[in-house]
């Protein structure tokens, strides 16, 4: 690649950089924070209708 080609890339990346607002680890984890907590719950309640499922089958054959 020579000089020209660089410095148009680099003038590129710079021209769409400037408008951009970067998500820092905080901003993700303010977002992600109410999915995370119904997926904690969504496994928990699948966890108790397995429960239940395996008490059924256990309780009619034995």
């Amino acid at each position: 690649m020579d000089e020209k080609q660089a410095e148009a890339i680099a003038a590129a990346y710079r021209d769409a950089s400037v408008d951009q607002e970067w998500v820092t680890k905080k901003d993700l984890q303010l977002e992600l924070a109410p999915v995370k907590s119904e997926l904690h719950m969504m496994k928990w309640m699948i966890g108790l209708i397995l429960g239940g499922v395996v008490a059924l089958v256990l309780k009619s054959f034995f």
